[in-house]
């Protein structure tokens, strides 16, 4: 994530490269997402502190964050991974 990018085009660019990976696991693809993250955005720290380590845990703290945020429309999307 490069300072300046909203989390939804993280999250939008991650899942584009993401499906050119062959065979990728939930921890993996979890770990990936996380380092990408700025260690200063507040779903960094928030996925730290929970030890998240599923994808699919991860996208739920987004969703959380979004949601507190106003972006229903972009969680409706991340809902469908």
């Amino acid at each position: 994530m490069r300072p300046g990018d909203s989390l939804k085009s993280y999250i939008n660019f991650f899942h584009s490269e993401l499906a050119k990976v062959y065979n990728h696991g939930e921890e993996i693809s979890a770990l990936t997402f996380i380092s990408g993250l700025q260690v200063t955005h507040p779903l960094y720290k928030y996925l730290l502190k929970h030890n998240i380590v599923k994808m699919s845990e991860a996208l739920s703290g987004a969703t959380i964050h979004l949601a507190r945020r106003g972006n229903e429309g972009f969680i409706q999307f991340l809902n469908k991974f």
